[in-house]
C-alpha cells in the first residue's frame, strides 16, 4: 500500500506506468492478470487483511479530492480511455465516459464497504 501511495505522488512514476500502459501487449497482460480467478482470490484476501488492519484506504473519500481525481484522469487520458471512452485498457468498457466509470466504481465501493460491515 505504501508503494501505491508513494508512486500516486511520483510523477516520473505515473509517467512511466502511463507510457505502459499504452503498450497493447501490456494491456493484454494486465487484463489478463486481473481475470485470473488466482489474482482475484488474492486480491479479496489482501483486502480483507487491509481492512481488518485499519489500513484499507477509503476509495470514496479518494475519488472527492480533486487532486486525486486530476491524477486519475491524466492517467487515465495516458493510457488512451479520453474522457470519450475510446481506446486504451478500458476503452470498450468505459461506459461513455470517465464520469461514467467514475459513478459505476463509486458505487461498486459503496456496495464493498456495506458488504464489509456484515
Amino acid at each position: 500500500m505504501a508503494n501505491m501511495q508513494q508512486a500516486l505522488n511520483d510523477p516520473s512514476a505515473m509517467a512511466e506506468m502511463a507510457k505502459m500502459m499504452q503498450d497493447p501487449d501490456a494491456q493484454r497482460q494486465v487484463k489478463e492478470m486481473m481475470a485470473d480467478p488466482t489474482f482475484q482470490a488474492q486480491a479479496k484476501a489482501m483486502m480483507a487483511k487491509m481492512q481488518a488492519s485499519g489500513g484499507m484506504p477509503d476509495v470514496a473519500k479518494m475519488m472527492q479530492d480533486p487532486a486525486m481525481m486530476e491524477k486519475a484522469r491524466n492517467l487515465a487520458a495516458a493510457m488512451g480511455a479520453g474522457g470519450a471512452g475510446g481506446g486504451g485498457m478500458g476503452g470498450g468498457g468505459m461506459g461513455g465516459g470517465m464520469d461514467a466509470e467514475i459513478a459505476r466504481l463509486r458505487a461498486e465501493n459503496a456496495a464493498l464497504r456495506q458488504k464489509a460491515e456484515l
